[in-house]
């Protein structure tokens, strides 16, 4: 699970957790397929208009609950609060080790829960526990369980983000006219992904879609590709349960995946020790790459089915000053100054602490409010920004990568 949210100036803060350390519980489970009786209500909602990550309308011990579908999860997770709340007061206590972005953080065992699904029905599914108040902030919603693969792999996964749904589905789909791909699992099956062509070479991906950027690449698959030799650069902060890592961050404008050819995709390079490398893997792809596709993983027969979206492909917002930071107490608070930036070009420092921004127009001063989308304001906006130690900043945005 990898998030990357517009909580910030920019778009690019991630907050991530990753697969589950091996002394991680096997949940034994019952998973029942329901099909309604009308086909369309099989379909979820999703917002084409952003990226971010798969909801699920369902109950756990039938209480509704906001449910993550996150492939990148191994074991079903839910929010340490939830359980603090339905358990009257009881607190499970960290005793596993979760592999993160930047480093490792701690889940406990939780507990044996009653899952209702559109279309599934999971009976005593064994569930892990982990402080998901983070991914809460950056989604600015409430997340209650993070759906792991454990549940998820029982079946299918049909994504048709660009048409603005998605669903679970049965094992067994056939569909003549899509293209093809090898859906596997690492060899200690905590991991899913896929074997296909990118730039005439062969990469083994994990799909996560928890990661709502589009396709995150090792060093080396970044370096045989090329995607990288020709497209500007920035960086970008990953702020993961582990702790921050910094990638390098472009926006090919085309890419060649598989048969066909995706344009405008986030691509990173991982951070040192990512979770492309810990998982043993050239990298991941996430919501912005699989929404420009009409693609069903099938995992049980191991294939992943995809064609090009029917939707126009809006290209991703992109930063244009340079500053990612949180909401915090009244302020935004830097987390990162990307690279080549026209922050980074004036000097400014992660940790430093914004209290008003104003679009400076027509000799006219107005006030930005609390949103963030001055961080993609269009080229050549004059930008005025009040720091919280007193001092009045300026800025012009322009596109920088």
């Amino acid at each position: 699970m990898k998030i990357r949210k517009a909580m910030l100036a920019s778009p690019f803060l991630l907050l991530a957790s990753g697969g589950l350390a091996q002394n991680a519980p096997k949940p034994e489970t019952t998973i029942s397929y329901r099909p309604p009786a009308d086909p369309a209500a099989s379909w979820s909602s999703y917002d084409r208009t952003k990226a971010g990550p798969l909801f699920a309308e369902a109950t756990i011990e039938g209480r509704r609950a906001a449910v993550m579908v996150d492939t990148g999860v191994t074991f079903t997770t839910l929010d340490l609060g939830w359980i603090k709340q339905f358990s009257n007061g009881a607190e499970a206590q960290p005793t596993l080790r979760v592999a993160a972005t930047g480093g490792t953080t701690s889940a406990a065992l939780g507990p044996v829960v009653e899952l209702s699904l559109p279309s599934y029905d999971v009976h005593r599914l064994q569930t892990l526990a982990a402080d998901f108040s983070g991914i809460k902030s950056a989604l600015s919603r409430p997340v209650d369980m993070a759906l792991g693969m454990n549940v998820i792999g029982a079946g299918s996964l049909e994504l048709d983000l660009g048409a603005g749904h998605w669903r679970f589905a049965p094992t067994g789909i056939r569909w003549p006219q899509a293209a093809t791909a090898r859906l596997l699992y690492t060899p200690d099956r905590y991991h899913s992904y896929i074997v296909i062509d990118i730039e005439g070479h062969v990469l083994r991906l994990g799909v996560d879609t928890g990661y709502d950027g589009g396709l995150m690449l090792t060093k080396n698959a970044a370096t045989i590709t090329g995607l990288f030799d020709r497209n500007p650069t920035t960086t970008v902060a990953s702020a993961g349960l582990g702790g921050i890592a910094i990638s390098t961050l472009a926006v090919p404008t085309k890419m060649k995946f598989g048969v066909s050819e995706l344009s405008n995709i986030p691509t990173e390079i991982e951070a040192d020790g990512g979770l492309p490398t810990q998982w043993k893997l050239d990298g991941l792809i996430g919501i912005d790459l699989l929404r420009q596709l009409h693609a069903v993983l099938d995992f049980p027969a191991s294939t992943f089915f995809y064609l090009p979206s029917t939707e126009v492909s809006q290209a991703p917002d992109r930063a244009t000053i340079g500053i990612q930071s949180e909401r915090k107490d009244g302020a935004w608070r830097i987390i990162h100054v990307m690279a080549n930036s026209p922050a980074a070009g004036a000097g400014w420092k992660s940790g430093e602490r914004i209290c008003a921004v104003s679009r400076v127009e027509r000799n006219k001063t107005i006030p930005q409010g609390t949103n963030t989308t001055w961080g993609v304001s269009s080229p050549g906006t004059k930008l005025k920004f009040k720091m919280c130690d007193g001092s009045i900043r300026r800025l012009t945005a322009r596109n920088f990568y």
